[in-house]
């Protein structure tokens, strides 16, 4: 007995001992005052599904509780407002007070589409439902349903996102930053009224405050917010800049300021814990072509940080290109793959990168044989699964077999079709996009240097959008890019029966089809630069 109880006394040392607790309270509000509802949600990577989710009380308040040793991240979130990321480290037995208050959400200048969605069909985008613009300046939408309550989300009101309607009878949580409208049904139909004078603005920015100013809670989230809105400023730039210069060389990421606190943090900080956070920043930056940073310094990070380490759980962007400068590279990287605090999905994304590698290389043994680990190991993530559909699964879109028949109406004359058929006769690129998509506005500059080059040698450009709205399209047209080729509008998008029957993955993607209705190129071929290339070797120089 006495054996059996000093064994049970044992364990539970040892569980005490591993079971570090972070105490999180604080309040929640928006920016102008209480929520109409407010949560706050817990997360094991910054983009994926809660753990664990908490209502605040009436008054904003929460406590709750973190279990384990790791990185988590901390996602506030209110209805009508934006939500708001950041990560906390639990390192040991202690307390956390924040109080945060959330800004509304970012509408659009002008509500003159707005589309709904919800349970009726499945929440998705793809098939979202016009809603009737009524004139006094609302929006209706009227339906049958045996159902006691109607879910729904409005989009066309936010600039990039599905949000929660003015009308509403209660709100749930959709697991992804934003709230569902609950509206209760009477007679066995409902009918639905966006009013955009009721919708909930300001223009103060969100507010974080840290009881302890000097905690680590509060470093972490002061580098991790500068980072990413410095990260967020120059990838617009650099959007701008290659859709203005093919040639992105002369473009460097000058994290400037940022840059500069992280170095000093690791060469002066006397804190070892904000040094390593710095360290992780600092080696990611090896990811951009940044000016003057210290290679060496960011190398470090594998020599600072074991494998084993929890601190990987902030992020797996180090290993990207960092750890090629690494000299035990391959048995550093082993070793991160058994640690126990990196999700499946990180581990995956990990060891598809050395997939990349050995691709880019052209070591297709390599690449197999690492893809057949994936398959083995992390065959349920969704990078996983976009390698095989991509490099693994038999294509029909290929160089030298026949388009897939199509057929389409013009953006501008709805009585008027183009098909395979249509265009047989002309080389003609056909260009899977959307305007909300970056890589696609890069492309701009060479697709319209091509289509003036080309357009009187038999060629043109049939550009089929996976906007939310015509209208999205149409406004793009009247600013920089007018686009003067052939255009339509696939709804559905990347879900529609043409996007399948044309194996669209991802956007954008072109393919390029010769006069006997055959695909001549695809994807890299008609990129950038490489778009001139081709076609000049199609029409002779």
């Amino acid at each position: 007995m006495k054996k059996l109880i000093f064994l049970i006394t044992f364990l539970f040392a040892i569980y005490a001992l591993n079971a570090q607790t972070l105490e999180i309270s604080g309040n929640l509000q928006g920016v102008d005052g209480p929520l109409i509802k407010g949560m706050v949600h817990v997360q094991k990577s910054l983009n994926g599904p809660p753990i664990k989710s908490y209502t605040v009380s009436s008054d904003g308040n929460f406590n709750f509780k973190i279990e384990g040793k790791g990185i988590y991240t901390l996602q506030f979130t209110g209805v009508s407002h934006e939500s708001l990321n950041f990560p906390v480290v639990n390192n040991g037995d202690r307390k956390s007070v924040i109080n945060v208050k959330l800004k509304t959400y970012d509408y659009k200048d002008k509500l003159d589409d707005v589309r709904i969605i919800g349970e009726f069909n499945k929440f998705n985008f793809d098939t979202a439902v016009p809603m009737k613009k009524e004139n006094d300046g609302t929006f209706s939408f009227e339906m049958k349903t045996d159902k006691q309550f109607f879910k729904y989300q409005l989009l066309g009101v936010h600039k990039s996102r599905s949000i929660n309607g003015t009308q509403s009878d209660d709100y749930e949580y959709d697991n992804g930053g934003d709230f569902i409208s609950v509206v209760k049904v009477k007679d066995g139909k409902v009918k639905i009224v966006f009013d955009p004078s009721k919708l909930i603005k300001s223009g103060k920015d969100e507010m974080v405050e840290f009881k302890n100013a000097n905690s680590i809670d509060s470093f972490l989230y002061q580098l991790t917010k500068q980072y990413y809105n410095k990260l967020n400023e120059l990838r617009e730039k650099f959007v701008a800049y290659r859709s203005e210069f093919e040639d992105v060389k002369g473009f460097t990421f000058d994290f400037g300021d940022f840059k500069t606190l992280l170095e000093n943090e690791i060469k002066e900080g006397k804190n070892k814990l904000r040094k390593k956070l710095a360290l992780l920043y600092y080696a990611e930056l090896l990811n951009y072509p940044v000016n003057n940073i210290d290679t060496s310094l960011a190398v470090s990070v594998f020599d600072e940080i074991a494998p084993e380490s929890f601190l990987w759980g902030l992020t797996y962007g180090p290993f990207i290109n960092a750890v090629s400068f690494y000299p035990d590279k391959d048995e550093y990287l082993e070793k991160v793959l058994k640690n126990k605090f990196l999700s499946d999905d990180d581990k995956a994304k990990i060891l598809a990168q050395s997939f990349y590698d050995a691709k880019k290389a052209k070591n297709e043994k390599e690449a197999k044989k690492i893809f057949e680990r994936l398959k083995s190991e992390y065959g349920n993530t969704a990078i996983t699964k976009a390698i095989e559909r991509r490099f693994f699964t038999d294509k029909k879109i290929k160089v030298g077999v026949k388009v897939p028949s199509f057929s389409v109406k013009s953006l501008e004359d709805s009585n008027k079709v183009y098909s395979d058929k249509s265009l047989l006769g002309k080389v003609y690129l056909i260009d899977f996009w959307a305007t909300w998509c970056a890589p696609c506005i890069m492309e701009m500059k060479s697709l319209h240097r091509a289509y003036e080059k080309y357009k009187d040698k038999n060629f043109t450009i049939l550009s089929l959008s996976f906007d939310l709205s015509p209208k999205d399209v149409q406004k793009f047209r009247t600013k920089k890019w007018k686009m003067p080729w052939l255009h339509s509008f696939v709804k559905g998008g990347l879900s529609s029966k043409l996007a399948k029957e044309f194996e669209v993955l991802g956007i954008p993607k072109p393919v390029l089809v010769n006069e006997e209705g055959k695909i001549i190129a695809t994807g890299v071929d008609l990129r950038g630069k490489n778009l001139d290339k081709t076609l000049s070797k199609v029409f002779g120089k």
